[in-house]
């Protein structure tokens, strides 16, 4: 945005005017990032390719426990290559930000002794300090520092140095230079501050000289501007009446007056399309078009369970056993070092690779028992309650839910949308399966994952597991399987 300011507006538009762009830029350059608008875009989900047998709809690597050993130490090199490389920038960064913060207070220490040990005289809205030694006019805040000899003076030279620094104090020109100030210690690494910090103290300036003086008087004005180099500050961030810039403030008294008002419409298509840019964050949602049955992958079972009864055919549905996500595994279920912490720790769910925004499905029917965020580090994350089968399944660093609670899904709806959200090192779903604890019903057993959706399991597997499920809630409710 600091580009566009000087393409279109620098030295075009009034002062006023540009000081209100510059200090726009600066907020926009906070606020955008800071703040998405979310744009749902309806697509077809044919390209996510669901409506396949899930032999054929995903790799078949072994899932035993001795593969996904090997397979973890893979995923945890390289999330631990990345948390090291940000615990450097982190360090570089708290040691730029501590010095510049030091010299800052350092800074405020000078100016406030100034103010303390100087003698001075207090007027409505300003208090002028006077010096012994040999300066230009500056000021701070509500304070106009001058040398002693500033009483001796032409009538109209002392006249016009006192209103070009009471302007400065009337227009809080000296916040604006504490904000950026401030904002230049803790974004000390961006470029573009420095510049934008010398631009507003140039148009502080010209809006000081240009209400200071009236047209009549502004070659003499321009002659005392340079006839008035001195020792103008030890203190960055006050205002001065002799800059470094007086080339530049005669340069704009004596020279044509432009004034391109009109530019001023450009700023909502500029400010609209940085929104667009930095604020927005599309996000794919299936058509209404779309058939419930182009969102589910199917599972191929024997022919034998379709013996099974409506009632055992109802809980089938209940049971995770699809996968998902679209995404390679890449941190299994089991002991694994913490990539954050540094030790070991058990991880009570699977791991998938996938990039933010990529759909995530229900693995089973049942319905909505939490959706949102929690302090436990798994970020956005839903809970799907399969009360038929006592299973419950998460679905965690998601970027957004689709559902809210107590809403019913089925297997295979599209629930949300992966993300990195709460305590992640790079875009992943965190997928966990959980079985009610028979002996305590307020509690859950974490369930491996892996073992709940047939990447490399026959027809026949698929089955066991169905029956397993059906006869282990048999027995929990004394129900018959008759």
């Amino acid at each position: 945005m600091y580009g566009c300011y000087m393409l279109f507006f620098h030295g075009s538009l009034p002062a006023k005017w540009n000081r209100w762009i510059l200090l726009g830029t600066v907020f926009l350059s906070l606020v955008l990032p800071a703040n998405t608008i979310s744009i749902e875009v309806p697509v077809s989900m044919e390209t996510v390719s669901l409506a396949t047998p899930l032999h054929t709809w995903l790799p078949k690597p072994n899932l035993s426990d001795s593969s996904l050993e090997i397979i973890q130490p893979i995923g945890n090199l390289e999330m631990n290559q990345e948390v090291n490389i940000w615990i450097i920038f982190l360090f570089v960064y708290m040691a730029g930000l501590g010095m510049l913060a030091i010299q800052f207070l350092k800074r405020i220490r000078t100016l406030g002794q100034l103010i303390y040990e100087s003698s001075g005289n207090k007027y409505p809205g300003y208090t002028i300090l006077y010096q012994e030694k040999d300066m230009m006019p500056y000021s701070f805040w509500r304070y106009v520092f001058v040398n002693e000899d500033f009483e001796e003076l032409p009538k109209q030279e002392k006249e016009w140095m006192l209103t070009h620094e009471l302007v400065h104090i009337r227009n809080l020109h000296s916040l604006d230079i504490l904000l950026l100030e401030l904002m230049r210690i803790v974004f000390w690494f961006n470029p573009l501050l420095p510049l934008i910090t010398q631009r507003l103290k140039e148009v502080h300036e010209y809006i000081a000289d240009e209400e200071t003086v009236q047209d009549q008087y502004v070659h003499a004005y321009a002659r005392l501007l340079v006839h008035s180099v001195g020792t103008v500050k030890a203190i960055p961030f006050v205002n001065g009446f002799a800059q470094s810039m007086l080339s530049k403030r005669v340069q704009r008294l004596l020279g044509p007056t432009k004034v391109g008002s009109k530019k001023l419409a450009l700023l909502i298509p500029i400010i609209g399309l940085f929104v667009f840019t930095f604020s927005c964050d599309v996000q794919p949602i299936p058509r209404k078009a779309d058939s419930i049955t182009e969102l589910k992958p199917e599972i191929v079972l024997p022919k034998s369970s379709q013996s099974l009864s409506i009632e055992e055919d109802v809980q089938v549905n209940y049971l995770p056993a699809i996968k998902p996500i679209k995404g390679q595994i890449y941190s299994g279920f089991g002991m694994r070092m913490h990539p954050v912490f540094k030790i070991r720790k058990r991880h009570t769910g699977i791991d998938f690779s996938a990039e933010i925004g990529t759909p995530v499905h229900a693995t089973a029917d049942g319905v909505i028992d939490f959706v949102g965020t929690n302090k436990g580090g798994y970020g956005i994350y839903i809970d799907i309650l399969h009360e038929k089968t006592g299973f419950k399944t998460r679905y965690a660093h998601l970027s957004k839910g689709l559902f809210s609670k107590d809403q019913h899904v089925k297997r295979g709806d599209i629930i949300g949308f992966s993300g990195n959200s709460g305590l992640s090192t790079k875009p992943h779903l965190h997928y966990e399966v959980m079985m009610k604890d028979s002996s305590n019903a307020n509690s859950w057993i974490k369930k491996n994952p892996a073992d709940y959706f047939p990447i490399d399991m026959v027809p026949e597997q698929i089955e066991e597991k169905i029956q397993a499920s059906i006869i282990r809630r048999s027995v929990e409710d004394n129900m018959s399987m008759d």
